[in-house]
């Protein structure tokens, strides 16, 4: 029933659209786009999987689309383009607009991305997942466990976070950056170039203007550094330091 209900919902949205970009001459030319758009909007199910090529479907098991607008399915759901896209298991899309799954979801492009386990994108805005989060650039990455890009604005993971450029990175225990404004680990921290960078354990960096670690600080330059008790703090260039008896 619901699969039907959208069916007649997507033909009439598509036959306005094509009505306003080329107005049809005549009725047979009017019911000839009717009939085009029934079949390709048509969603075949053949034991509870859909398939469609322009239409929106929702799925018991897997559903295959081409340019669905709307897609769900409670195991796996794949479409190149599709703008709404919703899978228990696994959803792959090239271009998504809003993608989530309960176990891994993968695209190109994806303004929002969210997995229960893996998420995988070229681009995105927003990526969650609970397990392992990979882009090559996002401005919101977040990870129950790792968190991998090229680009980021803000990166949070729970176990490591592994960024090439990235204005905010925070993780309970690794992070490496080539450059960070802000880097937070709650055990070993590494950056080419820091603004700011702490760690529980150890930080490590070329240039860092505030550096702060519970155990060692290493830096070529840095501006302050603080150390904890046990391990030294070593800057070849630095104009405050501040060490821990």
């Amino acid at each position: 029933m619901t699969n039907l209900a959208l069916w007649l919902v997507t033909v009439s949205a598509y036959f306005e659209v094509w009505y306003w970009l080329n107005v049809p001459v005549g009725l047979q030319k009017s019911v000839w786009r009717i009939s085009l758009l029934m079949l390709l909007c048509a969603p075949f199910n053949i034991n509870d999987n859909v398939f469609t090529i322009l239409g929106n479907a929702v799925s018991q098991k897997n559903s295959y689309a081409l340019f669905p607008l709307y897609q769900k399915a409670e195991q796996k759901a794949d479409a190149p383009f599709a703008l709404y896209q919703s899978a228990g298991q696994k959803a792959d899309a090239i271009f998504a607009l809003y993608q989530s799954a309960g176990q891994k979801a993968d695209a190109i492009f994806a303004l929002y991305q969210s997995a229960g386990q893996g998420a995988s994108a070229a681009f995105t805005l927003y990526q969650s997942a609970g397990q392992i989060a990979v882009a090559g650039f996002a401005l919101y990455q977040s990870a129950g466990q790792g968190a991998n890009t090229i680009f980021a604005l803000y990166q949070s993971a729970g176990q490591k976070a592994d960024a090439t450029f990235t204005l905010y990175q925070s993780t309970e225990k690794d992070a490496f950056a080539i450059f960070t404004l802000y880097q937070s680990a709650g055990q070993g921290a590494d950056a080419i170039f820091a603004l700011y960078q702490s760690a529980g354990q150890k930080a490590d960096a070329i240039f860092a203007l505030y550096q702060s670690a519970g155990q060692g600080a290493d830096a070529l330059f840095a501006l302050y550094q603080s150390a904890g008790k046990k391990s030294g703090s070593r800057s070849f260039f630095r104009n405050k330091s501040k060490l821990k008896d």
